[in-house]
Order: structure tokens, then sequence, then C-alpha cells
């Protein structure tokens, strides 16, 4: 549960997690959006190591991205702040795992100004946040959200980084789900999109 910054407008998505963004009524650019999973097993340790390998890819790509550790709500917490070339856009994220849930939680502009301008009305929007202890009994919803996680973890990396580390993030996804049609196909896709851009070369 949360209070959203006030006259922000709600966008609510048909999604197996709990997904809600918020933006500005006078630029829809800037927004707060929050995505929650369950994420059993889930540890700091392991979701920093995640991170830190996609910022060594980002900075590669000439993104300014930055990690920091802290603590919020009372447990370990990374912030990720990233600078888009040529000042096409400023986000920092912050991201933590806290009663059996992965929170992912972006305020994003198109300008620093813009950035700086809102950026206290979204930290007091996330700091009103109360977290609810997350149903895990549930297994058959915790293995979908896991998969989508997956899916779409593994999109971003190859938009962002590339097919190649995108194509292993779903291949360690199959060895976790190994009958998952869903998983089966996004890594025939995957092996498609390279085979074509190997064969353009």
């Amino acid at each position: 549960m949360l209070a959203p910054p006030n006259g922000w407008l709600t966008q609510e998505y048909p999604d197996s997690r709990t997904k809600v963004n918020f933006s500005s009524p006078i630029n829809q650019q800037v927004f707060l959006r929050f995505i929650v999973h369950e994420a059993p097993g889930k540890t700091f340790e392991l979701m920093k190591e995640e991170d830190e390998a996609t910022a060594r890819s980002m900075r590669d790509r000439d993104i300014s991205c930055q990690l920091t550790d802290t603590e919020f709500m009372g447990v370990p917490t990374i912030v990720i702040d990233a600078e888009f070339p040529g000042g096409e856009g400023f986000s920092t994220l912050r991201k933590f795992v806290v009663s059996g849930l992965h929170f992912n939680i972006q305020y994003s502009a198109p300008t620093r100004v813009l950035f700086e301008e809102h950026l206290p009305e979204a930290l007091s929007a996330i700091d009103t946040l109360v977290v609810r202890k997350a149903d895990t009994t549930n297994s058959d919803k915790v293995r979908m959200q896991s998969v989508d996680h997956y899916l779409r973890y593994a999109q971003l990396t190859a938009e962002i980084v590339g097919i190649e580390e995108a194509l292993a993030i779903l291949k360690e996804s199959s060895q976790l789900f190994p009958d998952d049609t869903r998983v089966a196909d996004a890594i025939a896709e995957m092996k498609s999109l390279l085979q074509g851009r190997e064969e353009r070369d």
C-alpha cells in the first residue's frame, strides 16, 4: 500500500505481478513505477550480482550507471542511478527484497530539470510504502510470476544489452522451468533473431 503523488495519473496493468504506474499530469514522461512480484528464495546478494552485470553492460553502451548500497524499510537495498547519452533521460531505481517480495521502484524523467523538480514528490510517495506479508501458498501463482519475470528480464536485456546475453538468461530459466512452453518459445524466438542478425552480418 502507498500514497501516490497528489494529482498524478494512475495506470494499472493486466499483469500477474503487482504493477502500477503514476505519471505527472503535466508531463507523463515523468513517472513513478512500482513492480512487485513474489520471489521465494531471492536474496539481496543474488539481486546485486545480477544488477552489477547489467550495469557493466549499460556502461559499455555509454549509459552512465551507478549502483549504491543502502537500506530501506530495514532491509538492504540497491539504488541504481542512470543517465542516458545526450541528456535523453534520467532514472533512479530502488530494488529490495522483503517478506518474500521483490520490489522494483523506478522514478524517471526526460530531462534533469524535470527530474529534480519532481524528485521530492516521488521520494515522499516511496516513503509511504507499506508492505504486506506475501502469500506464498499459491505455488502456481509464484511459478507464473517467476517465469514472467525471466521473460521480461530477457526482453529488456535483448533491447539494452544484447541478444546473446538475453539468450543466456532464457537458458537459465529453462533449467528452472523445463516444462514451460513460453520459455521454450522465447528461446526459439531469440535464436531466430540471433541467426537473422548473423546472416545480415
